[in-house]
């Protein structure tokens, strides 16, 4: 490695280095908040399981073609000489590119990492590209052989998220894990999605609406989905929120239920999702509902507080949250309004 530690003393000169992938001869370097990777002219070996399983050899002598054999696709494949003023493209890709082509570069070093697959099924979403056949049915054998099995969920994930957030049509990349194999073998839960409403929804950059997208037409497995891709317990919960909304709401609702729904989700994302989804339709009164109540950014605040409480003479105890939650409820209901409704509660209940 003594030829990257010199290009690493060199490349320090114009930003910050990060050696994050220096043992498989790749610098990350920062310049001006753009972040590039340096890769040195190497070949790998693949000497066991999982995207870590290589031996990296440099080698300064390498051609261009030869290092440039080891990408994934024909359009990753294209470099340019800073001594020639020229496009150095043995395998094609500029052609593809312009023709709109998804292409492999080569088969054998394709199918050593297996995540390949999920880059072109964001790929694809991503640039609204069509796969080559050869490709397709090198795609189709790798998930029919199991290839994909073992592949850290962290991984899979990164390739969803850019699918969901970076594409303008996800609903191009579920088609392909479709007519590949994907969903049938490892993602079911994406059978019975109606594709033009996930592409609604995907303009607004937000996982968790894209994924309760997916929960309103699978309620039951959305977490089951999710949790193969994350265990992100904020975002699970979200989700759940937003669906078990959309359904509930769809039937149709009242004002408590807009306030009720404020303690658990923000109702002005709410609203944004349910629009996507059901028009405008009754996204008025929901508004009108939740800003009336001051939730329309933040949960429904208590009328009364537990000093407050205090104030009244009340002493600290066991019933203390008891007597707050039902109070928070009636406000909810819409029986108790302010302060006096409030205390007006606790004389009918013979609290006060």
């Amino acid at each position: 490695m003594g030829d990257i530690s010199r290009v690493e003393r060199l490349l320090s000169r114009f930003g910050s280095i990060k050696g994050v992938g220096r043992s498989f001869g790749v610098l990350k370097l920062r310049v001006d908040g753009l972040d590039l990777d340096i890769s040195m002219p190497r070949v790998e070996y693949k000497v066991g399981d999982g995207h870590r399983g290589f031996r990296v050899e440099l080698d300064r002598e390498l051609s261009f073609r030869g290092a440039s054999i080891r990408r994934d696709f024909t359009m990753n494949a294209i470099g340019f000489s800073l001594k020639e003023n020229r496009f150095l493209d043995p395998h094609g890709g500029v052609d593809d590119i312009e023709r709109g082509i998804l292409r492999h570069v080569d088969s054998m070093r394709f199918r050593e990492d297996s995540l390949r697959v999920y880059r072109a099924v964001q790929f694809v979403a991503r640039f609204n590209l069509s796969v080559s056949d050869d490709t397709l049915e090198l795609l189709r054998s790798m998930v029919d052989s199991g290839s994909l099995d073992e592949l850290p969920r962290e991984r899979v994930y990164g390739e969803f998220k850019k699918l969901f957030l970076k594409s303008h049509r996800p609903s191009i990349g579920i088609e392909l894990m479709r007519e590949i194999g994907v969903i049938d073998r490892y993602f079911p839960e994406l059978k019975n999605i109606q594709l033009h409403k996930l592409d609604q929804v995907s303009k607004y950059g937000d996982l968790r609406f894209i994924f309760a997208t997916i929960g309103i037409y699978n309620p039951t497995v959305i977490d089951i989905f999710i949790q193969k891709l994350t265990m992100e317990r904020r975002l699970r919960a979200d989700v759940k929120n937003f669906v078990d909304a959309i359904l509930k709401f769809r039937d149709g609702f009242r004002a408590k239920d807009v306030r009720e729904l404020s303690t658990r989700v923000r109702v002005d994302e709410f609203l944004t999702l349910y629009r996507a989804l059901n028009g405008s339709k009754g996204a008025r009164y929901i508004k009108s509902v939740a800003k009336g109540s001051k939730a329309f950014k933040t949960a429904l605040k208590p009328i009364i507080s537990g000093k407050e409480l205090i104030s009244l003479g009340f002493r600290p105890s066991r019933e203390f949250s008891t007597i707050l939650r039902e109070i928070y409820e009636a406000q909810i209901e819409g029986s108790v309004r302010d302060m006096d409704g409030a205390l007006k509660f606790l004389q009918k209940r013979g609290i006060i």
